[in-house]
């Protein structure tokens, strides 16, 4: 990682996350980790061709039904969620397999899971979408950026809830220094549910680099607020406090980065800094 005198912060700001499976899922790890094509592993079988009622009187068109085999964790909710994004519908998935929703399913279990035509559709275009979005994290190892980006936008056409493909792009954008689109991205309404300090942190960082230090400020105060001793925001917010001629704020900002960050060159430049302030 490498310090830059031209912006005083943070040049790196952020991981690509990579999505852990097809449908619906939260954002979790760095972006080794590509999603999952479920339907690509899951053995596919024709449903019966009629028309039924499922749990609480859903009617059911044609479609298929997919083996899934329960991990260890799994509930018939999360499976709810990973199918269908509904995890209203667990009682559905429980009762299709003759098997009490109250129960937690066993790890190792195989059971079907009926979906409708449209449920296919939808799923058919996740599978699309993380199709899309593991190629753009495969490009964005390579540091092809802008190939990454464009194969980004197409996972988030085929599934605009795609907030980990929303979030990569975002900072995508920000290693080809297009700041303004990465917090046009960031700060869309789609993201306004989303608080972790992934996010709030890379929509700081362009904010900063656009040299809107309030809002930049704001962000990573948000980012302290859910993680206090976040060091990158510790750091960042240092180097504002001290353009707005906040030197105490800095000073606190800086001693607290330098008591809880490890040894290394950002320490010593913490330090140094800090030294600075005093003078």
């Amino acid at each position: 990682m490498k310090y830059s005198d031209k912006y005083n912060v943070w040049t790196k700001p952020g991981t690509i996350r990579a999505r852990s499976t097809v449908a619906w899922a939260k954002p979790a790890g760095a972006w080794a980790r590509p999603a999952i094509l479920l339907i690509l592993v899951c053995a596919l079988a024709l449903a019966a061709s009629c028309a039924g009622q499922k749990g609480g009187g859903m009617q059911i068109s044609v479609g298929d039904s997919i083996t899934h085999r329960i991990k260890v964790g799994e509930s018939w909710e999360s499976i709810a969620m990973e199918y269908y994004g509904d995890s209203g519908r667990a009682s559905d998935v429980a009762r299709y397999n003759g098997m009490d929703p109250a129960i937690a399913p066993e790890p190792g279990t195989g059971i079907r899971v009926l979906l409708t035509t449209e449920d296919r559709r939808k799923l058919d275009r996740l599978v699309e979408a993380a199709t899309f979005y593991n190629t753009g994290l495969e490009l964005a190892s390579q540091e092809k950026y802008s190939e990454a980006a464009s194969n980004f936008e197409k996972a988030i056409e085929k599934d605009r809830g795609f907030t980990d493909a929303i979030y990569n792009l975002g900072v995508t954008w920000q290693k080809l220094g297009m700041h303004r689109k990465a917090v046009d991205l960031l700060s869309a309404p789609d993201m306004k549910e989303i608080t972790t300090p992934e996010y709030l942190y890379a929509l700081g960082v362009s904010y900063f680099h656009l040299r809107n230090y309030n809002k930049a400020k704001d962000a990573f105060e948000a980012v302290r607020k859910i993680d206090p001793l976040h060091l990158k925001s510790l750091f960042s917010l240092a180097v504002i406090y001290e353009k707005k001629g906040r030197l105490d704020d800095a000073a606190t900002m800086l001693r607290e980065y330098i008591k809880a960050a490890p040894d290394g060159a950002w320490r010593d430049q913490a330090r140094a800094k800090l030294e600075n302030l005093k003078e």
